[in-house]
């Protein structure tokens, strides 16, 4: 698991292997840089978002506004690459039964949207969720691919003491 903060704006998280608790961990701290870049967001904003892109076995985390259709960041976004789901997906793009493919590729996406939402309970996201609330009430969402508007994701409650 490595940061790579070469383009300011766009840090990428590599969370490598299979090891599930792993995922779960990486996807802590990512969810804890999102909070710390977004307590240092000047604009308007009211919503905390993870959009997985199951297709590139990615999830990206921004802030922006409820009112707004997925997407409208506030100036930054972070990456969390999970080069697991990418090669099971490449798997999954050589079977020759496309249900099964669809299969494949539907299981990823809960998967994904499962190890994200147990990561926000962890350490370190849970107290930087809970602090950045705090300070800047917020709502927490996961979305898909960036479609639609905010009201039709997935609303996430915030961790709890």
């Amino acid at each position: 698991m490595g940061w790579n903060h070469d383009t300011p704006s766009y840090p990428i998280l590599t969370i490598e292997g299979t090891n599930e608790e792993a995922i779960r961990q990486g996807l802590a701290e990512w969810w804890a840089e999102i909070a710390r870049r977004a307590a240092e967001t000047e604009g308007e904003w009211d919503a905390m978002v993870g959009d997985a892109w199951v297709d590139s076995g990615r999830i990206i985390g921004h802030v922006q506004r409820r009112d707004q259709a997925v997407g409208f960041d506030t100036g930054f976004r972070v990456c969390a690459n999970l080069p697991t789901v990418d090669a099971e997906i490449a798997r999954a793009d050589t079977l020759e039964d496309i249900d099964e493919a669809a299969e494949v590729h539907d299981s990823l996406g809960a998967r994904i949207f499962a190890w994200a939402t147990e990561a926000r309970a962890l350490e370190p996201a849970a107290s930087a969720l809970r602090a950045l609330n705090a300070a800047h009430p917020f709502s927490l969402h996961l979305t898909a691919h960036g479609k639609g508007p905010l009201e039709s994701s997935l609303r996430l409650s915030l961790p709890s003491e």
